[in-house]
């Protein structure tokens, strides 16, 4: 801080208030502005979407699942399913320990996955479309074990989440 002295008493100098730190400042800001409108024209909504769904497959690629991806309005719907998943359901609804535990580690795994999506989509500013993951049947993909609404589980058919 420099003291200056003038007709009325000592002023005090901040580089922070100059013009010059000022304008720097708005040139900044205006670059910046410019380039985020520029990425809402060069990326649009639909082709942000579209970057997701691909993250997705690449995501669930090397995954033990297999899957399906939905894009409806306002909403990415994941399916997965794998072989001998619902047998594992089944045991784990039975009380069997280990099948319980492997359960355990299945929806942790989901959440992960569901995680990693949502950071993507919020890389991809797509935060205001819901992800829905449904873990379903290998036989009956109409049949839900597990539905996760934007990371929270809302369906878990072993368990009493979602059951009315």
């Amino acid at each position: 801080m420099a003291y200056r002295h003038d007709s009325d008493g000592p002023v005090i100098d901040r580089d922070l208030f100059k013009a010059k730190s000022i304008a720097k400042a708005g040139v900044w800001t205006a670059v910046c502005i410019i380039v985020l409108i520029a990425i809402w024209i060069i990326f649009p909504k639909d082709k942000r979407i579209e970057n997701t769904m691909d993250f997705v497959r690449l995501e669930l690629k090397n995954s033990p699942y297999n899957y399906s991806l939905e894009n409806t309005e306002g909403e990415l719907i994941v399916t997965i399913w794998a072989s001998g998943i619902t047998s594992r359901a089944k045991k784990a609804y039975n009380g069997d320990v280990e099948a319980l535990q492997e359960w355990e580690k299945t929806k942790n795994n989901i959440l992960k996955y569901i995680y990693d999506i949502r950071q993507y989509m919020l890389i991809e500013e797509v935060e205001e479309i819901t992800l829905t993951v449904m873990l379903v049947n290998e036989d009956n993909r109409s049949r839900s074990l597990l539905v996760y609404k934007d990371g929270v589980l809302s369906y878990d058919v072993v368990s009493d989440v979602g059951k009315n």
